[in-house]
C-alpha cells in the first residue's frame, strides 16, 4: 500500500469530476457499461440524499493512458434493520465494493473495510451488513450469512390452481402514479417493521419499481406492471411488480412482491398465475418460508431453481446487538466470542427475561465458544447453534449447545428482499 492512498470523498447533489471517476470505477468493477451523464447525475444525487460515505484507494502515480479514478471503491450508509420483536436498529450498510483486477492482493479491501468498520464502531453502531456477489470474501472480516432467499419457478399452465379461493381482490394499478408509489413505500415500511432481518431500502427502489428509471437500462422501463391486493375489509395489503418475458419463454417475471399477510401473498400469486399467454412465473428473491407450495393443488408445479444467501451480518458491539434482539424464551448463557479485528471479542453473559435481554461483559467460564462470523449467522435465527456446532463452528458441551438452541430460537423467520 506504500504507493496507494485511501481517501473519503464528499458526495454532492451534482457530481464533481472526482465523484464521476469514482462512479465509473464502480461500474468497471461490476463489469458494467460506462455510465451516461444522466446515470451519473442520478446515482450521485441519490447517494448524497442517502447520506452515503464513499471511499476510494488511489494510486500516487497514474500511468499515462490508464483508466482514471480509484483502484478500489467502497460505499456505506446508515439504515434501519429489524432485529426482531418489532425493534428497528440503525446499522452500517455496505455497498459498491470493488478492487480493480490490476491491484488485487495488495490489501486494498482490508484497508477500506477496516477503516469503515472502525468508524461505524466508533459511532456506536451495533453491526454492519452487506449483500455480496461472492460468498468467500467477507467471512474473514467477521460477516456471517444472516438471511436466505430462493429463485423459484411456478408452472402456471393448464389446471394451475390453489387449494382454496383467495380472499379479497386484485387490480392492476398505474405503477407510475404518485399514489401507487406512496402506497408501495408504505407497504414496505410495514413489512420492515414486522419482519425480523428486513433491511430498509435505498432511495432508488421507488423509481426502479415504478419503471420511471432503471439504472441497468439507463432510462425508463416501460415493461413494468404493478398489481395491488385489497383484503375483504378493503385494506390495501399487498403489491407485486412484474414484467412479461419474450414470446418464446411465455414467462412472467416478478421484480418485487410485498404482502402484509399470507392471504395477500397467495392472492397475488394466484392473480399472476392466471394471466393469458403465460406459462411460468419466476421470482429470484422468494421467501423460503412462503406458504405457496403448500397452497398449491399440485405442489410439484413450484420448482426451486436455486438457494442463495442474501444478507451477511457483522456484529460490532455484542452488548448492544444482543440487547436489542427480539427473544422468545427466557434463559442465561455465557458465550466467548473471537474476533480478529477486535470489535466484538470477549465473553458476554446473556440473560433473557420476558423477551428482553440484559447483556454484560464477564470473566466467567463460557458455556460456548464461537467466532463473530458465527454470531452474525445466529443473530436473526437463520441457523441453529447445534447446526453450527455439528459443522465444527460453535464449541461447547451438548448440554450447553442445547441451551443455546433454546435461547436463540425464534418464532418469526428472518427474511430480507432488499439488496443494496
Amino acid at each position: 500500500m506504500s504507493d496507494l492512498e485511501l481517501r473519503t470523498l464528499p458526495t454532492t447533489d451534482d457530481p464533481t469530476p472526482e465523484n464521476i471517476a469514482w462512479l465509473q470505477a464502480v461500474a468497471l468493477g461490476f463489469h458494467g457499461q460506462s455510465l451516461t451523464d444522466e446515470q451519473l447525475k442520478r446515482w450521485n444525487s441519490e447517494a448524497h440524499r442517502q447520506g452515503m460515505r464513499a471511499r476510494g484507494v488511489y494510486r500516487s502515480d497514474l500511468p499515462e493512458g490508464a483508466y482514471p479514478g480509484p483502484v478500489g471503491t467502497f460505499m456505506s450508509y446508515d439504515a434501519l434493520v429489524n432485529t426482531g420483536g418489532g425493534h428497528l436498529e440503525t446499522a452500517n450498510l455496505i455497498s459498491d465494493v470493488t478492487v480493480r483486477a490490476s491491484h488485487r492482493r495488495r490489501g486494498i479491501l482490508r484497508t477500506m473495510m477496516t477503516a469503515d468498520l472502525t468508524e461505524a464502531h466508533e459511532r456506536g453502531l451495533a453491526f454492519a451488513s452487506l449483500t455480496v456477489t461472492e460468498a468467500v470474501i467477507y467471512g474473514r472480516f467477521g460477516f456471517g450469512v444472516s438471511s436466505l432467499h430462493q429463485h423459484v419457478e411456478l408452472d402456471v399452465t393448464h389446471d394451475f390452481a390453489l387449494r382454496h379461493q383467495p380472499t379479497g381482490h386484485c387490480e392492476i394499478v398505474d405503477a407510475r402514479s404518485e399514489w401507487v408509489m406512496d402506497q408501495r413505500d408504505a407497504l414496505f415500511r410495514k413489512t420492515l417493521e414486522r419482519t425480523r432481518g428486513a433491511h430498509d431500502r435505498q432511495l432508488f427502489y421507488r423509481d426502479r419499481l415504478s419503471g420511471a428509471w432503471d439504472y441497468d437500462q439507463g432510462g425508463e422501463n416501460r415493461k413494468l406492471r404493478t398489481v395491488a391486493h385489497w383484503s375483504q375489509a378493503g385494506e390495501l395489503d399487498g403489491m407485486a411488480t412484474f414484467e412479461y418475458g419474450d414470446w418464446t419463454d411465455h414467462e412472467l417475471v416478478i421484480n418485487d412482491l410485498v404482502a402484509l399477510t399470507p392471504q395477500a401473498e397467495l392472492a397475488l400469486w394466484d392473480h399472476l398465475g392466471h394471466h393469458d399467454l403465460v406459462r411460468k412465473v419466476t421470482w429470484r428473491v422468494a421467501n423460503p418460508h412462503s406458504p405457496l407450495r403448500w397452497a398449491l393443488v399440485d405442489s410439484r408445479r413450484l420448482e426451486v431453481k436455486g438457494h442463495r444467501d442474501c444478507t451477511w451480518l457483522r456484529v460490532l458491539d455484542p452488548v448492544r446487538a444482543l440487547s436489542v434482539r427480539g427473544w422468545r424464551d427466557d434463559g442465561t448463557v455465557v458465550i466467548d466470542v473471537a474476533d480478529d479485528l477486535g470489535f466484538a471479542a470477549g465473553r458476554f453473559r446473556i440473560t433473557v427475561e420476558g423477551g428482553t435481554a440484559s447483556v454484560e461483559r464477564t470473566h466467567d467460564e463460557p458455556d460456548a465458544h464461537l467466532g463473530v462470523q458465527e454470531l452474525g449467522s445466529l443473530y436473526f435465527g437463520v441457523v441453529e447453534p447445534s447446526t453450527l456446532a455439528a459443522a465444527g463452528r460453535v464449541h461447547g458441551t451438548p448440554e450447553a449447545i442445547a441451551r443455546l438452541d433454546d435461547l436463540f430460537e425464534v418464532d418469526d423467520q428472518a427474511f430480507n428482499n432488499s439488496h443494496f
